[in-house]
This record gives structure tokens, C-alpha cells and sequence, in this order.
């Protein structure tokens, strides 16, 4: 069949041109979605969904990773929508992508500055609160963005925020938000709120492995039915008071630690314990006067523990040798305390106190063999430059690795103070010095392979010396130990963040003791801690090294010591995390308070000649002694605090100088009774109302506040000084 021919092509082009004319801008056919893309907006919806559900202690938010327009075309299968904005907060975020990066910029920056006024971390609640204004005051021209806000809060309990683009906020149990939120949240009102669930259905308890599991079910349904929801997802969870495997090595490393320290501190205890003279030239008499006279050819020793006094028969005045020996011992642990200060800086946490760790175990070996006072007093000298470096460095070094809620805790828990009771059961078991000291060396000695093979070095310390990459393996190290995800993103922008800060102040490498004093706001505080540290010092060790004066047996009034101790330690461990008022200063004034009512009551019952309150001298001086433990560990904690990361070894150490300062007078306080009887006990009053004072007026509170990273910056010349924002890298 032959073809039509258009004879008059002038004529098709008026009719197509005709027909063209009567098309509608907008057909039946087109979507309201695909008309609005025709208009002019100053917003790209990019899509993406997030979720995120809380539980009774932790949180679980999601995102998907996937950045569209248009739904079909895909910018990036790797677009980050969680945003970790401090240790407490993190921000979910889907909608148009500038909005998002612009609000996450302003809520950074006012974080820092409450960083930078307020010294600690900004809490969820607050967080909550600040983003809902900054949305509100935006809403003329509000930001195209649906967020999630999410953290735990002070309470221990999990908290999930869900905003609308002007600042509208509830807090809920569960929320989402972005393209696959219409599917979401039904799927999670009847998995989680039951509302579509008959009441004999099992309503299972929301655990987190189940919280994680529904998020993931979520997300697989709504990549399956909604284009512009990627299929990865970017998960984050967050736990209060999660028991974690490094934590419980860290704590292990200090209990040896601890151990060893208690033991040097305390090993003159038994070990310059002095006998009783019980007779002389085979005559039953007690009367020194015989013995100094020369008149003594043979004796009989009365003693509880086999002292050095009784090896080498220090007796009577000749005593107070040994004491003067405990004095220079306690120089050494002041030297260790400077020296070590320094290393630990400049070697670093874990190489210095490896050198302390094995030296104090050499030196309690070699102590045993020594064969007279001037030996003995040489190598125990030794002994406490090592044992000073422990003390400055050990607590030091746990405390930059565990999270703030649990630093409190594990120093409270971890202290001398039991301690105390088990050296006072080893001592028990030795019966002698030499074998005490033996015992010593072979119960300390795991902690050398603790710390060799089992911990990292502080990434602290080794991002302010700006060693960024090693401090980034030791944090995935220790992400790892404790099988915990961690993101790369987010630990690249917080070690970004702080090489900027670092570059902004120039800070130098190499920090020392004329660093201390070079800031008000850190040499008043720090010099006050040093005069507290070291009144507690002479007074609780004036008791501790006389305590073969007082009435009973040695190793059960030492183990009423260290009961005593562990006992306040425990009760100050369960109310401090539960009563927020019960901060440092308190605990510091409730401790000291109880220290100077108990000698007062001492002195009332000398002077009055009350038989009742001389029954109960020797419990009432223990007390006293005992809540030493908790000024000791209110001061360290406020110490370590307090000071910036470049000084704190270094200004730590100097509170230990102050603190080995007042254990080197300690064993001459009840020698003043020579003179007055009451002098000792007169001192200690008068010692304990000026720390209480001291404490009060020039100390500030640190309790739930963030270590400063970086050292003080001086705004103007009439302004207060002020800490830079710090970057907390374990307190998650």
C-alpha cells in the first residue's frame, strides 16, 4: 500500500503549534511532589531518615547514610547525619543539608563557650533547651531540618528530644524523623508503645540489644519502600554506668599500685614499732633510767611485731633514732614526688611509672638484707623516690582514662584505706621486718606486667604533645579492649578540633614548675591544696607512726584504721554520685570538721580528768586519723581536676612535695609532749580549723566539671582568667 504524502507541510506545523498552545502548565497527570519541583525553592530536600530510641540507662540513634535529590539522584552513599556534639548530646539530623551543617555550627560554638565559662560539659537537658530557641528564633525564616536530640542525662536515664523546624520540642521514648518517618513510627508504636497490641500479647522489656535490633529491623523496611532512604546505616549508642573491660585493668593496675604505696607509707608502722624494756640484768623493771645509764648487760624485750628497734635494740630514748630515720625515708617520697612530676611529663604516664613500679619492687627486695639503721635508712630512701613516683603518677595516670562519674568512685573505693587492713593481715602473717618487706615485693610485682602488656599510654598526654596519631590508635585500642564501635569521623573531628585550638594558643611542648604560678586562676587554688594536703599529713600520719602509744594491740588498732577508712570511703562512694550538693568542698569540710570536733573532745577529757573519754581515747584519735583518708582524696581528686593536662603531673607532684613535707615532721608531733602534754593535741586543733578555712575561701568546687585540656588564656588585663574548651576523648 503506497504512503500518505502531507502535500502541505505549512499546514501540519499551524496545527502541532495549535495543539502545543492548549497544554496546561500543570497536567493531571503530574504528582504535587513533581509540581513543586518546577517552582523556585531555597531549600533542597536531600532526604534521609533518622530514629532514635531511649531505654531506662542508654540511647540508640540511627541514620541513614544516603544524600539524594530529586529522590533518584544520589549525591553521596556516605553523608553524615550524627553529629556528637559533646559527651552528653548527640544531634540527629535529615531535611536540607546547609541547614543542617549551619545548625550544627551554632550549637558547637555555644558549647565551647559554656566549655569555656563553666569548665564542664553542657548536660542534654540543657543541650535540649538551647537547640529549641535557636530553632524558635528562626522562625520567620527557620531552618529546613527535622532533629533528633539525644544523650543521657544527669539521672543516668536515656533521653530523646524530637524537634519541628521551629523549635517545637517533646521528650519522648521513641521518635524519627526525615523521608521514612511515616513508616517508622507506627512500626515503633506497636514494637515499643504496644498500642496495636492486644493486652495478652508479650510486651517483651526494652533491652538495648533489643532497641538496637528494632532500629535495624526499622531501617531494612524502610530502605525497601522509600526510595531516598539509603541502605547503611550509621548506629551510635550511648550507656550510663556501663561496666567496661579497660576500666576494670585500669582499677586492677591501681589497687597494686595502691597497695605499694600504703605499705611504704606504713611499713615503719610495724617496722619502727617500739618494744617494751620488760627487764634488765635479769631483774623485772621497766625503768629506762638503768638502761641509759650503761647498767644494762642483758634485757628482755616485750614487742608485738619483731621490729628493726628490736633486731638492733633501739630501746627507750634511743627510739626517737628510729624516728628521725621515718623522717629522712619520707624525703625520699618528696624527692620521687618532684622528679617523677617532671618525668611523667616528659617521658610520659606509663614509661615514668614503670620506672617507679619496678624500682619499689627492687627496693622492698634489698630492704630485707640490709644489716643496720644506716643501710636500712639508705636503700628505704630509695624505696621512696620510687614510692613518690607512684603516688604522684598512679592516680594521675587512672583518672585520664576513666570517665568523670567514675572518678570519684574508683578513688574512694581503690585507696589506701583497705589497704591499710590487708598489709595490717600481711604484717600479721610476717611477724618480722624483713620477712614484711619480702612479702611486699612478691605481692606488687604483677603490676609491672599489668602496665607492660595490658595498658595504653594516656592519650591525654599524648595529644598535648601533639603526637595525634598514636593517641588516635591507643583510642580505637581501647574502643577495641572493651568492644565498643567507634566512629572514625567523629574521632578525626574532635582531634581536628583540638590541633586547631592547640595551633590558636601555641602551646608549647615542654611545661615546669614556673608554669604552675604563671596563672592566678591556677596557682591560688593549687598552693591552698598544698597547705590543706599537708596539715592532713602531720596530723593523721603524728598519730599513725605513735600508734604502738596508744592502748591495744598494734595490727588491731591499724586494722581499726584502715576499717574505719574503708568504711567512710564506701559511704562517701554511695551518696557522692547520688547527692549532687556532696561536691568536693563538702565531703572536704564534713571530713575536717570531724577531724577537729574528735581532738577537742581529747583535750576536753585531759583536762577535765573524764575516765569515761579516756576509756576512748585511743578509738577517738583513730577516727581521727581515719577521715584523713577522705580529706587525702578529696584534695587529690580536686588537684587532678583542676589542673590542665600540660601541668597536671606536674602540679600534682607539687601537692605531693607539701604532703611528704608534712609526713616528714609527722613522727616529731607527740615528741612535743616532752614539753607540754597537751601541745600535740593543741597543734592538731589549731592546724585543722586554718585548713578548713584555707579550703572553704580559695578552692573551687570540681565536681562534675570536665579536666581542662589546655592551659588558662588571659582574656584582658582587668578579666578573670579562663580556661580554653576542652575535648574529652574517654568520657563517653
Amino acid at each position: 500500500m503506497p504512503y500518505e504524502t502531507v502535500m502541505d507541510p505549512a499546514g501540519t506545523m499551524r496545527a502541532f503549534k495549535s495543539a502545543f498552545a492548549e497544554v496546561v502548565a500543570n497536567p493531571d497527570w503530574k504528582t504535587a511532589r513533581l509540581i513543586e519541583r518546577q517552582r523556585w525553592n531555597p531549600y533542597s530536600f536531600e532526604g534521609g531518615s533518622t530514629c532514635a530510641i531511649a531505654g531506662a540507662d542508654f540511647v540508640v540513634l540511627a541514620s541513614d547514610t544516603r544524600m539524594s535529590q530529586h529522590e533518584v539522584n544520589i549525591i553521596t552513599r556516605d553523608a553524615e547525619k550524627m553529629h556528637v556534639l559533646n559527651d552528653n548530646c548527640v544531634l540527629a539530623t535529615s531535611g536540607f543539608y546547609g541547614d543542617v551543617l549551619q545548625l550544627k555550627r551554632v550549637l558547637q560554638s555555644r558549647l565551647h563557650k559554656y566549655r569555656f565559662d563553666y569548665r564542664s560539659e553542657m548536660t542534654v537537658d540543657l543541650c535540649a533547651e538551647l537547640l529549641a530557641r535557636n530553632l524558635y528564633y528562626r522562625r520567620f525564616f527557620p531552618y529546613l531540618t527535622g532533629a533528633i536530640l539525644a544523650g543521657v542525662d544527669e539521672n543516668g536515664k536515656g533521653a530523646v528530644f524530637s524537634y519541628d523546624p521551629i523549635g517545637c520540642i517533646e521528650r519522648l521514648t521513641y521518635t524519627a524523623s526525615g523521608a521514612a518517618e511515616p513508616m517508622i513510627i507506627p512500626f515503633l508504636d506497636c514494637q515499643i508503645g504496644h498500642v496495636t497490641l492486644s493486652d495478652s500479647a508479650d510486651k517483651p522489656e526494652l533491652t538495648l540489644e533489643r532497641a538496637k535490633s528494632l532500629i535495624k529491623d526499622a531501617f531494612r523496611g524502610a530502605a525497601e519502600r522509600e526510595i531516598s532512604t539509603g541502605d547503611k546505616i550509621h548506629l551510635i549508642v550511648a550507656r550510663a554506668g556501663q561496666p567496661i573491660e579497660y576500666l576494670w585493668r585500669t582499677a586492677l593496675l591501681l589497687q597494686f599500685s595502691t597497695f605499694s604505696q600504703a605499705a611504704y607509707m606504713f611499713f615503719m608502722v610495724y617496722a619502727g614499732a617500739s618494744p617494751t624494756l620488760a627487764s634488765c640484768n635479769d631483774q623485772n623493771t621497766t625503768n629506762c633510767l638503768t638502761y641509759e645509764a650503761g647498767n644494762c648487760s642483758t634485757m628482755r624485750l616485750d614487742y608485738q611485731f619483731k621490729s628493726i628497734n628490736v633486731e638492733w635494740s633501739y630501746v627507750c630514748n634511743d627510739a626517737k633514732t628510729v624516728k628521725t630515720s621515718i623522717a629522712y625515708q619520707m624525703v625520699g617520697v618528696l624527692v620521687g614526688s618532684i622528679l617523677f612530676g617532671q618525668l611523667g611529663e616528659s617521658l610520659g604516664r606509663k614509661k615514668a611509672l614503670m620506672i617507679s613500679m619496678i624500682g619499689t619492687t627492687i627496693a622492698f627486695f634489698l630492704t630485707a638484707f640490709t644489716f643496720n639503721l644506716v643501710t636500712f635508712t639508705i636503700v628505704r630512701f630509695i624505696c621512696g623516690i620510687f614510692s613518690g613516683g607512684q603516688i604522684v603518677l598512679a592516680l594521675v595516670f587512672v583518672l585520664e582514662t576513666v570517665p568523670k562519674s567514675m572518678r570519684m568512685w574508683m578513688t574512694l573505693c581503690i585507696s589506701w584505706s583497705p589497704n591499710i587492713i590487708i598489709f595490717a593481715g600481711v604484717a600479721f602473717w610476717a611477724q618480722s621486718w624483713d620477712r614484711l618487706s619480702l612479702a611486699v615485693a612478691l605481692i606488687t610485682s604483677p603490676a609491672i606486667f599489668i602496665l607492660s602488656f595490658l595498658i595504653c599510654e594516656s592519650p591525654r598526654w599524648l595529644l598535648q604533645k601533639g603526637r595525634v596519631e598514636e593517641a588516635k590508635r591507643v583510642m580505637y585500642k581501647i574502643y577495641k579492649i572493651n568492644k565498643m564501635p567507634l566512629s572514625k569521623k567523629v574521632v578525626d573531628e574532635i582531634f581536628e578540633n583540638e590541633i586547631h585550638l592547640k595551633k590558636s594558643l601555641t602551646l608549647k611542648n615542654v611545661y615546669t614548675f614556673a608554669d604552675l604560678f604563671s596563672h592566678r586562676s591556677v596557682s591560688v587554688p593549687l598552693l591552698s591544696l598544698c597547705i590543706c594536703i599537708m596539715f592532713t599529713a602531720i596530723n593523721a600520719y603524728g598519730i599513725i607512726f605513735n600508734i604502738e602509744k596508744l592502748s591495744g594491740i598494734i595490727f588491731l588498732n591499724a586494722a581499726l584504721n584502715g576499717f574505719l577508712r574503708y568504711f567512710f570511703n564506701v559511704f562517701f562512694a554511695i551518696l557522692e554520685p547520688r547527692v549532687k550538693k556532696l561536691g568536693r568542698k563538702l565531703m572536704h569540710s564534713i571530713s575536717v570538721l570531724t577531724v577537729l570536733f574528735s581532738v577537742l573532745m581529747v583535750l576536753y577529757g585531759n583536762f577535765t580528768e573524764n575516765k569515761y573519754l579516756w576509756k576512748f581515747e585511743s578509738f577517738i584519735l583513730i577516727l581521727a586519723a581515719s577521715m584523713a583518708s577522705q580529706l587525702f582524696l578529696a584534695i587529690s581528686v580536686t588537684a587532678t581536676e583542676m589542673l590542665p593536662t600540660p601541668i597536671r603531673t606536674i602540679g600534682y607532684s607539687l601537692v605531693q612535695v607539701f604532703s611528704r613535707g608534712g609526713v616528714i615532721f609527722a613522727p616529731f608531733l607527740f615528741l612535743l609532749s616532752e614539753y607540754w602534754e597537751e601541745l600535740p593535741l593543741l597543734i592538731m586543733t589549731v592546724i585543722a580549723a586554718i585548713q578548713f578555712i584555707i579550703f572553704a575561701v580559695f578552692v573551687p568546687e570540681t565536681k562534675g566539671h570536665s579536666m581542662p585540656e589546655q592551659m588558662p588564656m588571659k582574656r584582658s588585663k582587668n578579666s578573670d582568667y579562663q580556661t580554653p574548651p576542652d575535648q574529652e576523648l574517654i568520657e563517653k
